[in-house]
């Protein structure tokens, strides 16, 4: 007779996911983690004859590369397959966020250099990355459902915030002086943390639908 997997022991490996590996903040990854490890499970115990204690340990222990924590990254105490996809993430990120900062900085540089405005050039970059940073906060209160995308969006925002917020004051306050000619390197980090705070809310508005997707299974 084919054995099949109690609603309490899909449970028992939920609970190890989620104690044991670092699983609590995301749902999407670890209700298809389960998913898996629940049917390899059941094929262990049909094929092998085994218990359920004994096949879970055999499957957990396949599965131990990709699913323990990482201690020392840059992540710490995160799963390492969310570790790795947080560092993909980063890597397009922060490097596409570098290109396009350079690049802007040297066009506005040079429309400075022949007379543009200061603030005609950096009042919409300003606003842009309000607008991302305001929307973040929105979506990091009104966030129902812990997602691999929403965690990441959300990640540092405290600390991009204050950040991008002290490029801006700075920036005025030296704009005023007339000197703009030594402001290269504040031009780039307020249009960098610009582009950063938009790219991360792009991130959190992607991950409404599978927030919409997970409410209608939990």
């Amino acid at each position: 007779m084919k054995q099949t997997l109690t609603t309490e022991q899909v449970q028992f490996i939920e609970n190890a996911l989620i104690e044991k590996c670092d699983f609590k903040d995301f749902n999407d990854v670890r209700l298809e983690i389960v998913d898996h490890l629940a049917s390899e499970i059941e094929e262990d115990m049909n094929n092998n004859n085994s218990d359920f204690k004994t096949a879970f340990i055999k499957i957990l222990n396949k599965w131990n590369p990709l699913i323990l924590p990482k201690t020392v990254s840059f992540y710490s105490n995160v799963p390492y397959m969310v570790c790795k996809l947080w560092k993909s993430l980063d890597s397009k990120f922060y490097y596409g966020s570098f290109v396009l900062s350079i690049l802007l900085t040297f066009v506005f540089y040079k429309l400075i250099e022949n007379g543009m405005s200061v603030f005609t050039l950096f009042l919409p970059i300003i606003f842009i990355g309000l607008c991302a940073n305001v929307y973040l906060f929105y979506k990091k209160i009104t966030t129902k459902v812990s997602t691999t995308l929403s965690v990441y969006a959300f990640k540092r925002i405290y600390k991009n915030s204050i950040t991008f917020v002290l490029f801006i004051v700075l920036n005025i306050a030296l704009s005023l002086d007339g000197d703009n000619y030594n402001l290269f390197p504040l031009y780039y980090g307020l249009i960098y943390f610009s582009i950063l705070m938009v790219g991360r809310a792009f991130v959190a508005h992607k991950n409404i639908k599978i927030e919409n997707q997970l409410l209608k299974v939990i």
